[in-house]
């Protein structure tokens, strides 16, 4: 009789996307442990100097696949759960061409930055010669996470969520053993740590492509691809401003480490390096939130704008309070956090400190992107964050010369603010139809 009871209130209380945000969430918290402990050990094994080539290093290594893949496959999400919803039937060629273009695409990048003259396009790009090396390193991990990404975003569109949050924890389990060898064997320094990252990540890879394309061969893909490329036609029709939005967005955020190189010191660039992680990390719900948001809203059926307004007002509700705990606990961190990363990133603690607000409106309002996606107000989204992306890059033109990685973290929290509050509001208050 209880477990009747227990069944019935979970089914009637508990709606199934909050127990798949719980499982996300759970699984996200478990990586990032392993996640926490790569970062613990590089920031404590690697010099000053490394940890600025480290930072170059991964911000390339996560920049570069997410301008070619990031914004199609968040357009695939989309797309895909509307399709299943639709007829039930997996768009198998989308995913075939999406895998394919993507890799084509990342290599030709690959090619034409080999063949560019590395002295010229080292000092275009990162302002020193020096970061060279980790620009060549960051290409060739990028590879490997560019197609985990790939798959877990077919993961994300089916809501696969066990398979996406697998991936997820093994990646990191991986990393983080790498470098804890190289740790305790005191090998640890940039050039180890990089080619470890390089071979985990292609590895990995490798595992997820084929276990998503384990029943393809190559003439069942031409078939595919001959038969219904009229879907991929379709996806690309409605597609194309969410991929340029991605793509501003991407840039957006990684804009910052970029020209800290150019205006700013290694030393300004490592501490930015390590308070960008710790922000990373402090949005791990809203990762998790998206992850299951996204396709939950491209369902045909979760496209009303009374639910999707009512979700919202209650998203806003329930997470505005948080500023305050927040605050109490980051600043009863403080000395833990100087005792772990060590005196030489003190000023890492304060430029979190100045991102504590993005953290909080990014809680807030950051979810609700995920409606106006369902709704197609895609040609918004892009235009807000081309807006963002030109405040940031004139913001940290002129002010990081003057304050460094705290100048960066301004720029930042008050372009993250623009794009996200901008969006709510319009959820909120706004459009009141999908077009």
């Amino acid at each position: 009789m209880l477990e009747i009871l227990s069944n019935r209130f979970k089914s009637e209380k508990i709606p199934p996307w909050f127990h798949n945000i719980t499982k996300v969430y759970f699984g996200d918290i478990f990586s990032k442990v392993f996640t926490v402990g790569t970062l613990f050990l590089l920031i404590r094994g690697l010099s000053v100097g490394d940890y600025a080539l480290f930072t170059v290093f991964y911000t390339v290594s996560v920049l570069t696949p997410s301008l070619i893949g990031g914004g199609i496959n968040r357009a695939m999400v989309r797309f895909s759960a509307e399709q299943l919803s639709l007829t039930g039937e997996k768009p198998l060629e989308l995913y075939t061409i999406g895998f394919l273009f993507q890799i084509v695409l990342y290599a030709v990048l690959c090619v034409v930055i080999v063949l560019a003259n590395g002295d010229m396009l080292n000092t275009l790009l990162f302002g020193k010669k020096i970061f060279g090396v980790a620009l060549n390193y960051g290409l060739i991990a990028g590879f490997g996470y560019l197609i985990t990404q790939s798959g877990r975003s077919i993961y994300q569109s089916e809501e696969r969520f066990g398979m996406y949050i697998k991936t997820l924890v093994i990646r990191q389990f991986s990393i983080f053993f790498t470098i804890l060898g190289l740790f305790f064997l005191q090998l640890l320094d940039f050039q180890n740590a990089a080619k470890s990252i390089m071979v985990v990540e292609l590895i990995i890879g490798v595992v997820v492509c084929r276990h998503i394309f384990r029943h393809f061969n190559i003439k069942m893909i031409l078939l595919i691809l001959r038969d219904r490329i009229d879907i991929v036609k379709d996806f690309l029709s409605a597609s194309k401003w969410l991929i340029a939005y991605t793509v501003a967005l991407v840039v957006f955020d990684r804009l910052n480490v970029f020209m800290l190189s150019h205006l700013s010191t290694e030393a300004e660039l490592a501490n930015f390096g390590v308070a960008s992680r710790y922000f990373g990390l402090a949005l791990l719900l809203l990762g998790s939130v998206s992850a299951v948001l996204l396709p939950l809203f491209s369902r045909v059926e979760r496209q009303d704008f009374n639910h999707q307004r009512l979700f919202a007002v209650k998203r806003l509700k329930n997470t505005y309070w948080l500023i305050v705990p927040m605050t109490i606990l980051f600043f009863l961190l403080k000395p833990f956090f100087i005792w772990v990363n060590g005196e030489q990133y003190c000023g890492a603690f304060y430029i979190l400190l100045v991102l504590l607000p993005c953290i909080w409106i990014g809680l807030m309002f950051s979810p609700l992107i995920n409606i106006i996606i369902a709704r197609k107000k895609l040609k918004f989204l892009f235009l807000m964050s081309a807006v963002s992306l030109v405040t940031s890059f004139i913001g940290n033109y002129y002010l990081i010369p003057i304050w460094g990685g705290i100048a960066a973290a301004m720029v930042l929290l008050f372009s993250h603010a623009l794009l996200n509050i901008s969006c709510g509001l319009v959820v909120v208050f706004f459009e009141k139809k999908v077009e």
